[in-house]
């Protein structure tokens, strides 16, 4: 027999999403991993069951269980920004920012105008010296589509810093190579 999937059957997975977010919205984290775990055994396939999985192990700080779950909703049913957007969080989380960068940039090619996913990717971004000014735009674009996100300014206004301090830098390295080298002339 068939295991069937949500397009097959979504007025059984609905009852079941709903359950198991009550849960999740009441604190009851190992019991809501318990019953999203015991509904994918019913509907192995089913994305919104394995993505609210991955949550529950997302609030829990299992950064690898939450990103092999939003994986399977990801393989299930592709192009979801909001797996990707969780999935870019748990890699960061998990101290892999390359994957954690290349994740938010696909969420950010599928929704260009989310102001989170923005917000996200500019962070990402502005977290290394070589992507910082990309980042900067980035942030810049989130507040433009939503001036209320939660640290926009903040984020912006550490990006902006980071880049005068690094143009700071290199100006008085150069300067002081400068001078050096004219020492090194008389």
């Amino acid at each position: 027999m068939l295991a069937p999937t949500f397009a097959q059957a979504p007025d059984e997975v609905t009852p079941l999403l709903n359950q198991g977010e009550a849960l999740v919205h009441a604190g009851q984290l190992v019991q809501a991993q318990a019953f999203f775990e015991k509904a994918l055994l019913r509907f192995p396939n089913n994305p919104d069951l394995s993505f609210n999985l991955g949550m529950v192990f997302f609030l829990q700080h299992n950064w690898p269980k939450a990103i092999e779950n939003y994986k399977k909703s990801l393989l299930a049913k592709p192009n979801q920004v909001n797996p990707l957007y969780y999935m870019a969080q748990a890699y960061y989380q998990n101290s892999d920012l390359r994957r954690a960068r290349e994740t938010i940039a696909r969420a950010a090619e599928l929704a260009p105008d989310n102001p989170d996913v923005c917000q996200k990717y500019g962070e990402y971004l502005s977290d290394s010296k070589g992507t910082s000014e990309e980042g900067l735009k980035w942030l810049q674009k989130a507040r433009t589509l939503d001036p209320f996100l939660e640290r926009i300014d903040f984020d912006i206004a550490l990006t902006d810093l980071n880049l005068k301090r690094g143009i700071a830098y290199a100006e008085s390295r150069a300067a002081r190579v400068i001078v050096a080298s004219r020492e090194l002339e008389y």
